[in-house]
This record gives C-alpha cells, sequence and structure tokens, in this order.
C-alpha cells in the first residue's frame, strides 16, 4: 500500500468516538499521568517553590506544550524529564512524537526503539509503536502491536479501542466492532467503522454502519453530521469526541 502522512492518519483518528489521545502516538492518560488544563495559560501544576515532584511537574508542562502546538517547549520539558529520571517511559515517548511533529522521522523511530529496548512490556510503548506502523499503512506490524498492548493489560478498555481502530483501518471489520463495542458501546462501534469506512472510500458499507449508529443512538451527533456528509459529498470535519475516563460499566462520551 501507498504511505500516508502521519498528519493525514492523525487528522482521521481525531473524528472517531472514544479517546481523544489518538493524534499523539500513544500520548494517553494512564492511571499515573498528571492532568493539564488545555485552556491556554492555565497548566494544572504546582507553583510552590519547594515542588515536591519536579518530574510531573515537568510532564504536566511538556504535555501542556505538545497540546499547545509549541513543540521546541515540549522537547526542553521532557528532556528536563528525562535528565532526572532517564527512562520515563512518558517522557521518552513524548520526545519521539516531537521529532515526528517536525518530521524527523528517522531520530522518532530510533526514539521509540529506544523506549521499546527499555520498556517492552509497557503497552503504552506498544500503542505507540502501533499507531506509527497504521500511520504508515504497515497493518500486519500495527496489529501486531495493538494485539500485544491489549494482550498485556487486556482489561483496560483504551488498549481495546486502539486494537480496534487499527483493525477497522485494516478491513478487520467484524473483530473491529467486537472490540469497539466492547470499549465504547455497539452505537459508537457502528460509527467509528462507518467513519473508518467512509475515510476509506467504502462509501455503501459506511452508510450501512451510520445508519445502524443512529438506529441504536438517534442523538449521536456525530453519526448524524458524517451520514449527511456522505450523502451530499460534503467533507466538512466532525468535532473530535472525548473519551471518560470516569466510566463505570461503560464509558460515557461529551456529545
Amino acid at each position: 500500500m501507498g504511505r500516508i502522512t502521519c498528519s493525514v492518519w492523525i487528522g482521521m483518528t481525531m473524528c472517531l468516538v472514544g479517546c481523544n489521545s489518538m493524534s499523539t502516538f500513544g500520548e494517553f492518560k494512564s492511571k499515573s499521568q498528571p492532568t493539564a488544563t488545555s485552556r491556554v495559560g492555565s497548566p494544572e501544576f504546582s507553583s510552590s517553590k519547594k515542588l515536591k515532584d519536579p518530574v510531573k511537574m515537568h510532564l504536566a508542562y511538556a504535555g501542556w506544550h505538545e497540546q499547545s502546538g509549541n513543540y521546541q517547549e515540549a522537547r526542553k520539558s521532557y528532556l528536563k524529564v528525562l535528565q532526572k529520571s532517564p527512562k520515563d517511559v512518558e517522557a521518552m515517548l513524548g520526545l519521539a512524537r516531537v521529532d515526528r511533529a517536525f518530521d524527523r522521522q528517522e531520530e522518532a523511530d530510533r526514539q521509540l526503539q529506544k523506549t521499546f529496548k527499555l520498556h517492552p512490556k509497557d503497552p503504552r510503548v506498544l500503542v505507540a509503536m502501533g499507531q506509527v506502523h497504521a500511520s504508515r499503512q504497515e497493518w500486519p506490524e500495527a496489529l501486531e502491536k495493538m494485539q500485544a498492548a491489549h494482550k498485556l493489560d487486556p482489561y483496560e478498555k483504551m488498549y481495546e479501542y486502539h486494537l480496534a481502530v487499527v483493525e477497522a483501518q485494516a478491513g478487520e471489520i467484524t473483530a473491529a466492532m467486537e472490540h469497539f463495542t466492547r470499549s465504547v458501546g455497539q452505537a459508537e462501534a457502528h460509527y467509528n467503522v462507518g467513519f473508518i469506512l467512509n475515510e476509506q472510500g467504502n462509501t455503501s458499507e459506511a452508510e450501512f454502519h451510520l445508519m445502524k449508529a443512529l438506529k441504536l443512538k438517534p442523538d449521536l451527533k456525530q453519526a448524524e453530521q458524517t451520514l449527511a456528509a456522505l450523502r451530499t459529498h460534503n467533507h466538512d470535519p466532525v468535532q473530535p469526541v472525548s473519551y471518560n475516563k470516569k466510566a463505570q460499566a461503560r464509558p460515557s462520551f461529551n456529545e
């Protein structure tokens, strides 16, 4: 298959219902990751002169800059983390993402391989590698990495979601529906599959899944908008929906 750029793949996955971190090659919020607000000028980290955990502070600061597109400052903060904690997986993955944002693909690949060598059993690393393979349409390799991540933590819905995305992109629709349904719900599963099929030019199958999504959840606005765009050939971007980690039995979504 032909090679596609990371930015094209990122733009597509940002419109899926689920995790809003698909665009950052493994940058999703783990149980230990500090949070930062998306509002410019208000990162949530301590302003105390005597910081109890400067590593977490710099990680939060780096993530805030990265989300704002200020990659130079993000890189500086990730490097500060690695000065104090040379094997920190989030900082290592962050450096790889920043290099990729600057189109330094070889440097990013080396950084990712270094991270994998140090953390071969960390599902965050495997997801990051799987997303890079998917951005290059290297589907067997992408599936292998996502399956490995899901196997390491089979009860974490985030990894099952990432696996489902790649399965749908690779044409494994039955498997994708199963994993999407378990991670985000049945209606959202049909929407995600429909969205991916539409992006791939399979409009008839896409329409089928989008209609199924609306039948199950008539107020699923993303499905309604995508179906309307498909039928009118209007490909205006659909706003992304964030994965809500506060879910209990099933995750809910900000719609």
